[in-house]
């Protein structure tokens, strides 16, 4: 089975992996984005390949990393046999119309700018949260003054981040509108994993912000798309064992692990295909067994 991503390293890690050592998976036919955070991105992503939409290439550098597959690739979608989501952002960022990566915005403003000192870093971080973040034009606007100067000239693709400083624009997802317009565009069995922003050492979750988690649960709900629960697996496993250090990014000793159940989920949900009824059961992990005995290793 073909399998089409759509999230952070998690989710395409175990995906990534699978490609390589599981038979069951095929690599996709064209170049997949493996970074996609909110769901204006997947949106964007699936209109571009389709060919309905096109990104000036001035632009694409400040769009996204990934700027040279956000090409026509009608394949991608066709050929994929079910699609898998995963959602981290509250925060839709907009730049004339289009969506915008927030690693863009990490690394080269936020981390780009934040290098040049305290003054630097309170600046750049006042305009994402005060404004951006906060849904506030007005405080993005104002704030954002503040930082084009910190912008130089022998910073890479400098014009265009002052563009993306003066005309970025931070909006409120809304994950049940934004589900409906991909289902409508895919028409493939979609699966949803849930995102959780870091673990505590116990297990216990932390989620940024607070409520987005229950939020999106709600919504994929109201749509009717199956879902599958890492986090019990990752607590069955053990957290030392399956996260790294910062708590936030899987172990490469927990990998294989996560992608044999989210392999199996991905598989349940193409067999959930056109019967309502299964399609709303809520799916968790159901390999116990196999986690303690891996965890026991």
């Amino acid at each position: 089975m073909r399998i089409l991503g759509f999230g952070g390293c998690r989710v395409n890690h175990a995906i990534q992996w699978a490609e390589a050592h599981d038979e069951r998976v095929s690599r996709p036919n064209g170049k997949w984005i493996p970074s996609t955070f909110a769901l204006n991105e997947v949106i964007q992503a699936l209109d571009i390949w389709r060919g309905d939409v096109a990104i000036p290439a001035e632009l694409k550098p400040v769009i996204s990393a990934w700027g040279s597959r956000l090409v026509p690739q009608p394949q991608l979608v066709a050929e994929a046999d079910c699609v898998l989501l995963e959602t981290s952002q509250q925060v839709e960022l907009f730049v004339d119309g289009y969506a915008v990566n927030r690693n863009v915005v990490s690394d080269k403003l936020l981390r780009g700018i934040g290098e040049k000192g305290k003054d630097a870093k309170t600046a750049v971080l006042r305009w994402y949260n005060s404004g951006l973040r906060s849904f506030d034009d007005t405080a993005t606007l104002k704030h954002g003054s503040a930082v084009l100067p910190l912008i130089t000239d022998d910073m890479p693709d400098a014009q265009m981040l002052r563009y993306l400083v003066a005309n970025l624009r931070g909006r409120r997802a809304d994950p049940s509108k934004s589900l409906l317009a991909i289902r409508e565009r895919v028409g493939k069995p979609i699966g949803y994993i849930t995102h959780t922003w870091q673990f505590m050492a116990d297990g216990r979750q932390v989620h940024i912000p607070e409520g987005f988690y229950a939020e999106i649960l709600e919504a994929v709900q109201e749509v009717g798309l199956p879902v599958l629960f890492p986090e019990q697996t990752i607590r069955e496993f053990g957290v030392a064992r399956a996260m790294r250090d910062d708590l936030r990014h899987y172990s490469e000793e927990f990998i294989p692990t996560i992608s044999m159940v989210t392999i199996d989920f991905a598989a349940r949900v193409i067999s959930m295909q056109g019967d309502q009824n299964r399609r709303d059961e809520q799916l968790s992990p159901c390999h116990s067994d196999v986690v303690k005995a891996q965890a026991q290793v």
